[in-house]
């Protein structure tokens, strides 16, 4: 089912404002990278098409996977808290506050009582004077029968009418008594952590620091790492695209977690030889801490809770007035390159996560599930050669001596490719801040070892001396024939996941993880998957995902392809 949310909607566990009915909905997922959703809508005659607006949220079903569940800022155990007294887990990290916008709205016709409420203009307000036909006593004339509805709306009727606040939307999820016990999820911030019931019921919800004691560390037990199923994910719409001589509306939506492209991180969000988990802390308090001050959080912001596996390495980075998306997927400075790490994303919960490809879990071998397969091969971006090149202290050419920086593999080569890199930064004399505020001056020797790290991160890191491969593969997935239809959770794919290919006849076999998929939300059925090596960046491809302007670098990288599997419809 694909549902229509309101723009601040918090709750996605009902039915939505309206169930869509959709002639095509596709989701599109690129590692590391873009997440959209694409949707046509008819015209329909029930005007059920015109509730869709920008900024609204469509819920979608998306490729059914496990995601880890705890080990933010404390992979190597579970913290457990235990209740102060009678306390309460919320669905936000914000006590309840305001009211519950009203179901009616205001009309001039009707008879309002002191204590009523209602809406106007998508605020709530409460009277607090009778509204309506009322009788009065007049002196020589006598009683008499006034009519008091209809005379202003509320925004401008201050005699009758009473703003009130609104809700924060937050909502108690489950009450404690003194000594119930939680376990921490995730840090929010210095006041707030993401907590989930230490006992059968396994509640989530959000608990404020104030109301529990620390109690003790225990061990984590197998699997309990991968307990929550990603099913259902929210797209905010924005653009809509209508066609009346083909009576549809066309829909682009992004990721509700790309909501965070548009805030800014302040000086908080740069990091200094700390560990990763203390990274992801600032990014999110550098974004809401810095938007809550500004008041720029409108009623529909949701604090986000970004997790990792990561609990020893370290690194140093600056990304202030940049946002959160850039701090996570810029293939520069983000974190999610530079760790060469999953990126893993349920609604407003973000896993950065260590890459676990050792074993294949899904297997395409002719004669069995691989029907075909087209093979293409190409050496056209191979580069054999890498010239580094910085600047000396009168402006100029600075190279290492020899120059040039070959690959290991340099010599398979009939014909040398050398690329010419301009390295940043690398001059003789020039002063480079350092992220603790100091200052160092370059000296040759840090040139050449800037020089000569940039170009072997080329071959090392980014594979730029491999060969391109693509294959165009049809294969036949068991869960999607009608006798085997109980399987298909057995049988599914998801990003990141470990695919072999074998061909014996034509001597293919590689191993490839999924890069990238196209997903028929109508159906629920892949349309297209494409495999390769998700950490291998192609600097010469753009993303497919809406960028802010001024806010990450308008070259996204995304990675290349080893193969490309389209499934026969």
């Amino acid at each position: 089912m694909i549902s229509l949310y309101p723009p601040t909607a918090l709750d996605w566990t009902t039915n939505g404002w309206i169930t869509c009915q959709p002639t095509r909905c596709v989701v599109r997922e690129t590692a590391g990278g873009s997440y959209e959703l694409e949707m046509d809508h008819p015209l329909t005659a029930d005007q059920r098409w015109t509730q869709i607006g920008i900024g609204y949220i469509i819920k979608a079903p998306v490729p059914m996977r496990q995601s880890p569940y705890i080990g933010a800022i404390h992979a190597e155990g579970k913290l457990i808290y235990k209740a102060n007294g009678a306390v309460e887990l919320y669905s936000k990290a914000a006590r309840p506050s305001g009211v519950t916008m009203p179901s009616a709205t205001w009309n001039r016709a009707t008879t309002y009582e002191p204590g009523t409420r209602v809406k106007y203009m998508d605020v709530p307000y409460q009277c607090i004077k009778h509204i309506g036909p009322r009788t009065i006593t007049v002196p020589i004339i006598g009683e008499v029968v006034i009519d008091t509805s209809g005379i202003r709306p509320p925004s401008e009727d201050t005699e009758h009418w009473k703003r009130l606040s609104r809700s924060n939307g937050s909502k108690t999820v489950v009450k404690l008594v003194a000594g119930d016990e939680v376990a921490l999820l995730s840090e929010v911030n210095s006041n707030w952590f993401r907590a989930k019931t230490n006992d059968d019921r396994d509640i989530e919800g959000y608990a404020n620091y104030a109301d529990f004691t620390f109690d003790r560390k225990e061990d984590f037990e197998q699997g309990e790492l991968e307990e929550r199923v990603i099913r259902d994910q929210c797209f905010r719409i924005v653009r809509l695209e209508t066609d009346s001589r083909a009576m549809n509306l066309r829909i682009y939506a992004r990721h509700i977690s790309y909501d965070y492209m548009g805030t800014v991180m302040d000086d908080v969000a740069r990091v200094y030889d700390e560990t990763v988990s203390t990274a992801l802390v600032r990014i999110h308090d550098a974004c809401t801490d810095w938007a809550e001050s500004e008041e720029l959080l409108p009623s529909g912001y949701f604090e986000p809770s970004i997790l990792t596996d990561f609990t020893i390495e370290t690194l140093t980075a600056d990304w202030r007035w940049k946002n959160p998306i850039y701090a996570l997927l810029d293939p520069n400075e983000g974190l999610v390159p530079i760790l060469r790490a999953m990126c893993i994303r349920d609604n407003y919960d973000i896993f950065i996560l260590k890459n676990r490809s050792a074993a294949a879990s899904y297997q395409m071998y002719y004669g069995r599930n691989l029907v075909g397969v087209t093979w293409k091969r190409s050496s056209e971006d191979v580069i054999t050669h890498v010239l580094p090149r910085g600047k000396n202290a009168d402006g100029s050419l600075r190279l290492l001596s020899p120059p040039l920086i070959a690959s290991a593999d340099a010599a398979y080569w009939p014909v040398p490719n050398v690329e010419q890199i301009d390295v940043q930064d690398a001059e003789v004399g020039k002063e480079i801040k350092l992220p603790d505020g100091t200052t160092h001056t370059q000296t040759e020797q840090d040139v050449d070892d800037l020089l000569t790290s940039t170009g072997s991160a080329r071959f090392d890191t980014d594979h730029a001396d491999r060969q391109k491969l693509e294959l165009t593969v049809d294969f036949v997935h068991l869960g999607d024939t009608e006798e085997c239809r109980q399987y298909r959770g057995l049988e599914q794919l998801s990003l990141y996941d470990v695919v072999d290919i074998r061909h014996d006849i034509i001597g293919l076999a590689e191993t490839a993880q999924v890069v990238e998929y196209e997903w028929d939300a109508v159906l629920e059925r892949y349309n297209s998957i494409k495999l390769g090596d998700p950490f291998d960046y192609n600097f010469r491809q753009v993303a497919g995902f809406q960028l802010m302007p001024y806010s990450i670098d308008q070259t996204r990288l995304t990675p290349s392809l080893l193969a490309m599997i389209t499934k026969d419809t």
